[in-house]
């Protein structure tokens, strides 16, 4: 990781981008939010890395950056705020060949969890922590974003986050039903094929060469 330049897409607060830093990566942050930003250049600072680390207000779908200019590419709960189609030819664009990228999204591959995101938030004490442009990424939006992406894309599942869903619940956010549910996504992820049933994702990328 030492010396390849890293784009840290919607880089928010700064946490990836410095704990990248830190590790010895030249760090590109790109974030929408001018305040976000000033947030994530003192935490750089404050963390002894400023020099590692440049950020640039501007958005996923036109970064601005030079053409192949990163080693690599990532990202915490971004895409699914973007424009699919547009961040994916912006990847493909400033990234080198072979370079990796990997984005912890928000999936829509589970019709259950996907039905109560739109139907419970705001209703039933349950809070409402999605923003209007949010779309979790469906097969259908992974299969649009691979026709765009120049090159291969694969959606990982890590680990299984469904059942804990539940905790939205005002009745069910206690310790003791926490761990239960827990127990029971550590129950899923034992099952073949249950990775789909996470609402959590990894979104995989490589640049064609």
């Amino acid at each position: 990781m030492r010396g390849r330049r890293i784009l840290d897409l919607g880089t928010g607060n700064g946490f990836l981008a410095t704990a990248l830093a830190l590790r010895g990566a030249e760090v590109v942050g790109v974030d929408v939010s001018g305040a976000a930003l000033d947030f994530a250049r003192q935490r750089a600072e404050r963390s002894g890395v400023g020099d590692r680390v440049t950020f640039r207000q501007a958005s996923a779908e036109e970064t601005g950056l030079p053409d192949v200019s990163c080693d690599a590419a990532c990202g915490l709960f971004v895409l699914h705020h973007t424009r699919l189609d547009a961040a994916a030819a912006e990847l493909s664009r400033v990234l080198r060949p072979g370079a990796p990228a990997a984005f912890v999204e928000t999936m829509a591959y589970n019709p259950v969890l996907s039905a109560a995101r739109r139907l419970l938030p705001g209703r039933f004490g349950i809070e409402k922590a999605s923003t209007d442009d949010e779309a979790p990424l469906s097969p259908a939006a992974m299969r649009r974003f691979g026709e765009v992406f120049q090159g291969s894309i694969a959606v990982e599942w890590p680990a299984v986050v469904c059942a804990r869903m539940l905790c939205y619940l005002p009745f069910l956010r206690g310790r003791f039903a926490s761990g239960v549910l827990r127990a029971a996504d550590r129950g899923l992820g034992m099952v073949p094929g249950m990775g789909r049933a996470s609402y959590f994702g990894v979104v995989s990328l490589r640049r064609g060469g």
